[in-house]
């Protein structure tokens, strides 16, 4: 079970109970620190990410998750250790609330690697409830994957071993416990891995990692007085909090070189999409969707992320003088201020042309499914039916090509989650990088032409994929709303040769 006293959760319209306790919480308006997107109460904290954000008077600079070291001596073997723990964090300034992280108080450090050597990872549990850690993004075996099968019980560890040879990318890892995954990710355990290959090396692009090159996590949540997490699990839209942390923290300042700069975003929220753009409304390009480098950059003033997806996006500092600013706004929420130091650390030059794709032709499709996403809160279902463990819904085969057809059916005809028009949806794929083909019968957004691994639907919306597995096992596909993920819209399917 989960530490007495993390947080609290709202599930019912009638009783409230703690997660880990039959302790009743306190009224929500005595005791909720926030209750509108972007403003805090005052008796929590001043200046904490209200719609001000006065940046001079938090002075937080922003945490750089660091590299995680590689054990081995062997060049070509990465040998790796995770641990996850308990931790504590001050997220409201001044203010301590129980975390927990990997390696650390919060979320967890930023794994490398390259295509061809042998990877090993040690994960430690040093939870008082079992866990597991998927790697989001990357093509590893099933049974390495990291699902809920791979189960790492209190106090035991887990050491799979794989060999990449993708695309390079910036991927993540997170838990991934059947009815766990929520809580777990909201209490803090997440982290960036970002895989290289030689392609992305010759290309010139801002890489110095921390500098030029910057992870940005986004997240939301929402918090009690005294600075504990407020879980709240919203009956149709998940767990939204109304208070955006960059990395961990709270309105964050970075300084940056007067140069191109390469942001590495990842929307790591429970369950709500963010579109994040600059407060100047300056234009930027994104360079890369879910699994990869695109084909060329997509000139862009902002971009939408569900829960799940990254981008890799290209902004031009260059003519900022030092000490000049610009805000990333997540949401309409001044989330991170990047600050000029004056100097210059690349000399990129914006080009037409990135990555080749192979691009997958539908004259090649030798099977085709559909997959209906429904409801809302726990009452969700994928083809109206939910996650069972012992369960697949199908069998398929390596290099075959398939056409996947997934439709939001919530607040359509017949569907569920009819109140407030239906409810958001975002469809991910474990074990391979697909190809967006179609949404709503056009072709997708440019930014959505690379590779991906997780779509969003809103309600009504259809998006059909192409999808090619190279990797034998037992994989997932499900809703990235954690909170629908949890309550079964999931399920698993088998590969083999």
């Amino acid at each position: 079970m989960l530490r007495k006293g993390y947080f609290t959760i709202l599930g019912s319209l009638i009783l409230v109970l703690t997660l880990t306790s039959c302790n009743i919480i306190p009224s929500q308006s005595e005791n909720i620190a926030t209750n509108e997107q972007g403003k805090v109460d005052n008796n929590v904290t001043e200046d904490v990410n209200d719609t001000e954000n006065k940046y001079e008077n938090s002075a937080i600079s922003l945490p750089i998750p660091p590299i995680l070291e590689d054990t081995n001596p062997d060049p070509t073997v990465a040998e790796y250790t995770l641990t996850a723990d308990y931790g504590t964090t001050e997220i409201i300034k001044g203010i301590s609330t129980d975390t927990l992280g990997y390696n650390g108080n919060i979320l967890g450090p930023t794994i490398r690697s390259k295509n061809g050597e042998k990877i090993i990872i040690h994960v430690n549990n040093n939870l008082e409830d079992s866990t597991t850690v998927h790697w989001h993004g990357l093509i590893v075996p099933g049974e390495m994957d990291g699902g809920p099968h791979q189960i790492i019980k209190e106090g035991e560890s887990w050491s799979p071993e794989f060999v990449l040879e993708q695309p390079a990318l910036t991927a993540w890892y997170h838990p991934h416990l059947m009815g766990e995954t929520a809580t777990q990710v909201y209490q803090g355990l997440g982290g960036l891995w970002i895989h290289d290959d030689d392609i992305s090396a010759s290309l010139g692009l801002p890489e110095q990692y921390g500098v030029d090159d910057i992870p940005v996590i986004v997240q939301d949540r929402a918090f009690y007085k005294d600075g504990s997490l407020y879980y709240n699990s919203n009956m149709m839209e998940g767990a939204v909090g109304n208070i955006i942390m960059i990395n961990g923290a709270v309105a964050p300042y970075t300084e940056v070189p007067s140069s191109w700069i390469r942001l590495r975003l990842l929307n790591g929220s429970n369950a709500a999409q963010h579109e994040i753009n600059f407060s100047d409304g300056r234009k930027f390009y994104q360079i890369a969707s879910d699994g990869g480098l695109m084909e060329y950059p997509v000139e862009m003033s902002s971009i939408k992320l569900a829960p799940g997806e990254r981008a890799e996006i290209l902004v031009d500092l260059q003519s900022m003088a030092e000490a000049d600013s610009v805000s990333l706004m997540v949401s309409n929420i001044k989330s991170l201020e990047l600050i000029s130091d004056g100097t210059s650390t690349n000399e990129y030059v914006l080009t037409d042309h990135l990555v080749d794709i192979e691009k997958w032709s539908t004259d090649d499709i030798v099977n085709e499914r559909s997959f209906d996403l429904e409801g809302m809160a726990h009452m969700v279902s994928i083809n109206g039916e939910r996650f069972d463990m012992d369960s697949l819904s199908f069998t398929l085969s390596t290099d075959t090509l398939e056409k996947w057809t997934v439709s939001n059916v919530s607040g359509s005809s017949g569907g569920m989650g009819m109140m407030g028009g239906g409810t958001e949806h975002s469809f991910h794929v474990h074990g391979l990088q697909f190809q967006v083909i179609s949404r709503d019968g056009t072709l997708p957004p440019e930014g959505e032409r690379g590779w991906k691994d997780t779509v969003f639907l809103k309600p009504g919306e259809t998006v059909e994929i192409l999808v090619k597995f190279t990797l034998e096992g037992i994989f997932m596909y499900h809703c990235h709303n954690l909170e629908h993920e949890d309550a079964g819209m999931m399920g698993q399917f088998q590969v083999v040769e």
